[in-house]
């Protein structure tokens, strides 16, 4: 029509019902029951710990397969959470525990105090049979120091400990003493290790070297055993510990869970001062 202006797009208000739906959407994404869902889904992965003493060998078979878990649920929740925001507290957390179990570094259970004339140094390294973990062992200045792969090579630099007890079969394990010592057991079946008897400052006391097998899904291909079997050496070992009369200890291993199975590194696995009580066991942080 003539006189009217060209090119001009009249105002079109916004769809009433389509902004109510967004601020709805929004409301519902911060609604008590996605909150909710979030804090809980945060907390699954940590009710392992509470759970895995009771889980018999599944609980082996869940450290096996930890960080591919792991890694399919953060990807899983990254990619849920795109439409479901609560996902990535799952994912967020996985991820976390995942790196507190699998990265973090063994701690020896706190006994209490130490009285400094009853204390013993007790060291424990998987050298992997490498000869050049010599000097690192020489610089523990342990009273007693328990090797696992251990290898020929070490015997002259580790000279100084006047008592020495070894089991050459499986486990390999090796026990050094500056203290007078004495073995009753060797490896076995039910016995990942040797059990010696240290005549400690404060009275003897047992120490149980081991080199537990890894579990794994097979028994063959290297030093591991299946889940099952795995479980029921540590069961076993749990009940032998529970009826010593002595103060007793056992180093924690230098081994964790991997994408692979287990890694052993040479670089010491536990060192500690302690009178040995029974508190001696190793958990995590």
């Amino acid at each position: 029509m003539c006189g009217e202006p060209l090119g001009m797009v009249p105002r079109v208000a916004p769809d009433a019902p389509s902004a109510a739906r967004r601020r709805g959407a929004r409301r519902a994404a911060r609604s008590p029951a996605r909150l909710l869902s979030a804090a809980v889904l945060a907390l699954l992965p940590w009710l392992w710990y509470a759970a895995r003493d009771v889980l018999g060998w599944a609980s082996d078979l869940g450290w096996t397969v930890l960080p591919v878990l792991a890694a399919v649920v953060v990807a899983g929740g990254a990619v849920a959470g795109a439409r479901w925001w609560p996902a990535r507290a799952l994912a967020a957390s996985m991820l976390v525990m995942a790196v507190v179990a699998t990265v973090l570094p063994w701690s020896p259970a706190d006994a209490g105090p130490v009285a400094p004339a009853g204390a013993v140094r007790i060291a424990a390294a998987n050298v992997t049979a490498r000869a050049d973990a010599a000097g690192t062992l020489v610089a523990l200045d342990a009273d007693v120091l328990v090797v696992t792969e251990m290898t020929d090579a070490l015997y002259p630099p580790l000279a100084g400990y006047r008592y020495r007890y070894r089991d050459a079969g499986g486990p390999e394990v090796a026990v050094f003493s500056r203290l007078p010592m004495h073995g009753t057991e060797t490896s076995g079946p039910d016995l990942a290790g040797v059990r010696v008897v240290v005549d400690g400052p404060a009275g003897p006391f047992v120490l149980y070297a081991l080199h537990v097998p890894r579990p794994w899904f097979t028994a063959r291909g290297g030093y591991q055993v299946s889940p099952a079997e795995h479980s029921r050496q540590l069961a076993v070992l749990a009940g032998r510990v529970a009826a010593e009369r002595l103060p007793w200890w056992s180093p924690a291993t230098s081994t964790r869970p991997t994408a692979t199975g287990t890694t052993a590194r040479w670089s010491p696995a536990a060192v500690s001062s302690t009178p040995c009580a029974r508190a001696g066991r190793a958990r995590r942080r």
